[in-house]
């Protein structure tokens, strides 16, 4: 079992069947933030979610449910799907064609806007050929309505049919955890400028090809049909609006992104 299934697992075992008072005290904050405050003397219940679904567990209290995504380690990735599906998914938000045409060039990094070119340039060379349509491309994808939406698709709801949305997202273990509801996730990053970041991004997310594969050596060369969505410092983010909500007390300094 790969460590993912093991701290949700773990996360479960710390809420099934228990009442609030025999929760721990990061679960406790959770808890009073997404239910409210209030006596509960029944036990919570908890589950996994469908595996294609962003949130990875629910917990229930009575007849109310909230969703949670859990981040663990240090992979930055929190989104995948084809280039095609990403690509028809930013027209629909009204996108330029030459943005577009930016996305697809970097995605495939052979002078193509489908893969069929015959030399491949690794990243600093794709980039240094493109650079003023990645910055002018930035520019339009960093609309607040487009990262609003984006932030709906990459990290709260997803592409599957049946959108169950997240209500917060966890990052870290069972036992030590921060967290920020999907409200303040979405206020926080509304309230920012990413303007340091250079290559292909939306807000603080980047965009890139699952794999560039730029020498032909993949085992799996159809992974470059793939896009990949990364927030770098999504951990520090969090913390950052755990202190702004009043929660800094609740992030020992070991554990600080930035220790």
């Amino acid at each position: 079992m790969d460590r993912t299934k093991i701290e949700e697992y773990r996360f479960l075992a710390s809420v099934k069947g228990k009442t609030f008072s025999e929760l721990n005290p990061p679960m406790k904050r959770l808890i009073e933030k997404l239910f409210g405050e209030g006596d509960r003397i029944e036990p919570f219940s908890c589950d996994l979610c469908n595996r294609f679904s962003k949130p990875d567990i629910y917990l229930a209290f009575g007849k109310r449910m909230k969703y949670i995504s859990l981040k663990f380690g240090r992979s930055d990735s929190i989104h995948f799907e084809t280039i095609k599906s990403l690509v028809l998914f930013l027209r629909g938000l009204g996108v330029s064609s030459e943005t577009q045409k930016t996305i697809l060039l970097f995605h495939y990094g052979d002078g193509t806007l489908d893969g069929s070119g015959t030399r491949r340039f690794l990243f600093e060379e794709c980039f240094s050929l493109i650079k003023d349509r990645i910055k002018k491309a930035n520019e339009e994808l960093n609309k607040k309505s487009i990262i609003r939406e984006c932030l709906k698709r990459f990290l709260f709801r997803g592409t599957e049919a049946r959108r169950i949305e997240v209500d917060a997202v966890v990052f870290g273990s069972a036992d030590y955890f921060v967290f920020a509801t999907k409200e303040e996730i979405e206020k926080h990053v509304l309230s920012k400028r990413y303007g340091h970041i250079r290559t292909l991004h939306i807000g603080p997310m980047t965009l890139q090809p699952y794999i560039r594969d730029a020498k032909r050596q993949s085992k799996y060369p159809e992974k470059r049909t793939r896009a990949q969505i990364k927030w770098h410092y999504l951990l520090s983010d969090i913390e950052q609006i755990m202190r702004s909500n009043g929660r800094f007390d609740a992030i020992p300094a070991q554990h600080s992104a930035h220790s």
